[in-house]
Protein backbone atom coordinates (compact mmCIF):
# COMPACT_ATOMS: atom_id res chain seq x y z
CA UNK A 1 0.00 0.00 0.00
CA UNK A 2 1.15 3.38 -0.78
CA UNK A 3 0.92 6.24 1.94
CA UNK A 4 2.83 9.77 2.40
CA UNK A 5 5.77 8.25 3.90
CA UNK A 6 6.07 6.32 0.42
CA UNK A 7 6.03 9.10 -1.21
CA UNK A 8 8.38 11.02 1.44
CA UNK A 9 11.04 7.66 0.64
CA UNK A 10 10.98 8.78 -2.90
CA UNK A 11 11.78 12.30 -2.42
CA UNK A 12 14.51 11.32 -0.28
CA UNK A 13 15.84 8.97 -2.40
CA UNK A 14 16.07 11.09 -5.24
CA UNK A 15 18.22 13.39 -3.43
CA UNK A 16 22.08 13.40 -4.91
CA UNK A 17 23.33 12.43 -1.62
CA UNK A 18 20.82 11.48 0.84
CA UNK A 19 21.43 11.57 4.56
CA UNK A 20 20.37 9.26 7.05
CA UNK A 21 16.68 9.01 6.62
CA UNK A 22 14.64 10.72 9.82
CA UNK A 23 13.52 7.55 12.31
CA UNK A 24 9.91 7.99 11.04
CA UNK A 25 11.03 7.32 7.61
CA UNK A 26 13.00 3.87 8.98
CA UNK A 27 10.51 2.78 11.03
CA UNK A 28 8.01 3.00 7.75
CA UNK A 29 10.52 1.40 5.78
CA UNK A 30 10.69 -1.53 8.23
CA UNK A 31 7.04 -2.36 8.32
CA UNK A 32 6.49 -1.57 4.17
CA UNK A 33 7.60 -4.11 1.48
CA UNK A 34 7.37 -1.72 -0.87
CA UNK A 35 9.51 0.87 0.42
CA UNK A 36 11.91 -2.06 1.40
CA UNK A 37 12.27 -3.05 -2.38
CA UNK A 38 12.35 0.59 -3.68
CA UNK A 39 15.60 1.52 -1.18
CA UNK A 40 16.78 -2.08 -2.46
CA UNK A 41 17.28 -0.72 -5.80
CA UNK A 42 19.55 1.62 -5.50
CA UNK A 43 22.17 -0.99 -4.23
CA UNK A 44 21.12 -3.17 -7.16
CA UNK A 45 21.87 0.07 -9.54
CA UNK A 46 25.23 0.53 -8.12
CA UNK A 47 26.28 -2.66 -8.04
CA UNK A 48 25.76 -3.28 -11.76
CA UNK A 49 22.01 -5.81 -11.38
CA UNK A 50 23.07 -7.96 -8.34
CA UNK A 51 22.20 -7.56 -4.79
CA UNK A 52 25.07 -7.23 -2.96
CA UNK A 53 23.33 -8.11 0.37
CA UNK A 54 22.58 -11.91 0.60
CA UNK A 55 21.26 -12.34 4.20
CA UNK A 56 19.71 -9.44 6.55
CA UNK A 57 23.22 -8.36 8.78
CA UNK A 58 22.74 -8.26 12.26
CA UNK A 59 22.79 -5.22 14.50
CA UNK A 60 25.55 -6.39 15.91
CA UNK A 61 27.78 -6.54 12.68
CA UNK A 62 26.11 -3.23 11.16
CA UNK A 63 27.62 -1.47 14.42
CA UNK A 64 30.95 -3.13 13.93
CA UNK A 65 31.41 -1.47 10.47
CA UNK A 66 29.49 1.79 11.09
CA UNK A 67 32.31 4.00 11.73
CA UNK A 68 34.41 3.28 9.18
CA UNK A 69 31.23 3.55 6.72
CA UNK A 70 30.76 7.14 8.17
CA UNK A 71 34.13 7.69 7.63
CA UNK A 72 34.49 6.70 4.35
CA UNK A 73 30.65 8.43 3.64
CA UNK A 74 31.98 11.54 4.87
CA UNK A 75 35.43 11.62 2.55
CA UNK A 76 34.00 10.21 -0.34
CA UNK A 77 29.83 10.52 -0.54
CA UNK A 78 27.29 8.30 0.22
CA UNK A 79 27.71 6.21 -3.24
CA UNK A 80 31.22 5.35 -2.42
CA UNK A 81 30.39 4.23 1.28
CA UNK A 82 27.38 2.38 -0.03
CA UNK A 83 29.46 0.58 -2.38
CA UNK A 84 32.35 -0.41 0.00
CA UNK A 85 29.51 -1.23 3.18
CA UNK A 86 26.25 -2.15 0.97
CA UNK A 87 25.21 -4.44 3.94
CA UNK A 88 26.16 -1.68 6.69
CA UNK A 89 24.12 1.03 3.85
CA UNK A 90 20.75 -1.03 3.81
CA UNK A 91 20.67 -2.17 7.29
CA UNK A 92 21.03 1.14 9.21
CA UNK A 93 18.34 2.58 6.61
CA UNK A 94 16.12 0.10 7.68
CA UNK A 95 16.60 -0.73 11.44
CA UNK A 96 15.23 2.26 13.91
CA UNK A 97 18.18 1.34 16.15
CA UNK A 98 20.71 1.69 13.76
CA UNK A 99 19.80 4.57 12.29
CA UNK A 100 19.36 6.57 15.28
CA UNK A 101 23.17 5.23 15.98
CA UNK A 102 24.26 6.31 13.09
CA UNK A 103 22.31 10.01 13.63
CA UNK A 104 24.04 10.34 16.83
CA UNK A 105 27.35 9.30 15.56
CA UNK A 106 27.28 11.85 12.72
CA UNK A 107 26.86 14.51 14.77
CA UNK A 108 29.08 13.73 17.25
CA UNK A 109 31.57 13.19 14.53
CA UNK A 110 29.86 16.88 13.00
CA UNK A 111 30.77 18.62 16.81
CA UNK A 112 34.18 17.28 16.02
CA UNK A 113 35.13 18.46 13.57
CA UNK A 114 33.07 22.06 13.22
CA UNK A 115 32.80 22.91 17.17
CA UNK A 116 29.53 24.73 17.76
CA UNK A 117 27.59 22.63 15.12
CA UNK A 118 25.71 21.11 17.54
CA UNK A 119 23.12 24.04 19.21
CA UNK A 120 20.33 22.37 21.29
CA UNK A 121 21.17 22.14 24.87
CA UNK A 122 21.75 18.56 26.37
CA UNK A 123 18.82 16.91 27.74
CA UNK A 124 18.95 16.62 31.65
Amino acid sequence: MRTPACAQLHIWLASPEPAAPPPTLVAHVANCAYCRGELILPLVRLFGGRLPVDDPLPCERCQQHLAAFIDLERAAGSTRAAAAFPHVWLHHRTCAECAELYQLVCAVVTATVSPGALTADPPL
